[in-house]
């Protein structure tokens, strides 16, 4: 019973063995007091759960093994993962060591953040294929719903946008090149069904009157897209990138250059920078991105200018220690002043 009440039996010691022999041979004899037949019978059954226990650790741990080497986990993987996980969480913390499977503790620690990010992953693919459906749909249909645009809000590709200009226009978003809010910025568009691109500067929807954006089937599907097209701050990236890049920066951006048709959300690490007028250029390795077919894979070398990575917002992670990252900002400049004298 005292076996029994702990956490972890005290059955699975290197005396293990010997008490089962005791048991069986004790069970052999018909003449025993009914106190000890009793507890005879109590330590069967702590036995067979401890069998029980010990199959049971068996078959996840190897299950745990080769998820753990199998790399990255993939998005038809996560449900299995998730059950996997969820049974071994069931089991006392220490019956991994009691067992055999010592190292199994540090792969159910790791275990979370890799399935998170899996599940980022496959919504980051979800996501993509809803938006071309939207975007399909939202050309096709009759634009009845939709809501007051003034230029104060982000378009993204395959807004459809209705105003009147000497007469009454009704277009698809092709391509953003402008901040948010900056009416200088230029939209290329295109009638519905057409590829006739045509140039229409922002400025033409703050002074038209009734300018109106056409709803999305899902606007929460669109407000993920505006996030995909803005790079903008969350946990992990969680500073704005500041005037100046730094060698050893982990950055996301959205590519200002169209890729297929697509404008893709970049994570990367900055290799280098190096000094030049009227911009500075950066060499990164890609991370992982965000994007259609053909969007840089990771592992990539990028090659862009300061400019490209701002256009439409850069974020970083802070660094484990932000005076090293101003002490090699510093070094960085005064090299680049040494280069251009």
């Amino acid at each position: 019973a005292e076996a029994k009440a702990k956490d972890i039996h005290e059955l699975d010691t290197a005396d293990c063995g010997a008490l089962r022999d005791v048991v069986a041979r004790l069970r052999g004899h018909d003449e025993l007091p009914a106190r000890t037949a009793e507890v005879m019978t109590g330590w069967e059954d702590a036995l067979k759960e401890w069998d029980a226990e010990r199959r049971e650790v068996i078959r996840l741990a190897d299950k745990l093994a080769r998820i753990h080497l199998a790399g990255p986990v993939t998005a038809a993987a996560v449900r299995e993962a998730d059950d996997v996980l969820a049974a071994a969480l069931v089991l006392p913390s220490g019956a991994w060591t009691l067992h055999g499977a010592a190292g199994v503790p540090e792969i159910l620690e790791d275990l979370p953040a890799r399935l998170e990010v899996a599940r980022r992953e496959a919504g980051r693919r979800d996501h993509l294929t809803a938006l071309q459906e939207a975007v399909r749909r939202i050309e096709e249909s009759r634009p009845v719903p939709t809501l007051p645009w003034d230029n104060s809000q982000p378009l993204v590709r395959g807004d459809r946008l209705r105003w009147f200009d000497s007469g009454r226009k009704d277009m698809i978003v092709e391509k953003v090149d402008f901040v948010p809010g900056d009416e200088f910025g230029i939209f290329r568009l295109r009638p519905p069904g057409s590829d006739a691109i045509e140039t229409v500067r922002a400025a033409t929807f703050t002074e038209a009157r009734r300018a109106r954006r056409v709803a999305w089937p899902d606007e929460g599907l669109r407000q993920r897209e505006i996030e995909r097209q803005f790079a903008h701050t969350d946990d992990v990236y969680r500073l704005v990138c500041d005037a100046r890049i730094v060698v050893g920066d982990h950055v996301r951006w959205t590519m200002a250059q169209d890729v297929d048709g697509d404008t893709p959300q970049v994570e990367a690490r900055v290799e280098s920078v190096e000094r030049g007028l009227p911009d500075d250029t950066v060499t990164l390795t890609v991370i992982r991105s965000w994007g259609l077919e053909n969007a840089p894979a990771p592992g990539a070398t990028l090659r862009l200018s300061a400019d490209d990575l701002a256009e439409r917002g850069c974020v970083r992670r802070p660094w484990e220690d932000e005076e090293l990252r101003a002490e090699t900002l510093a070094r960085q400049q005064r090299r680049g002043r040494s280069m251009s004298m």
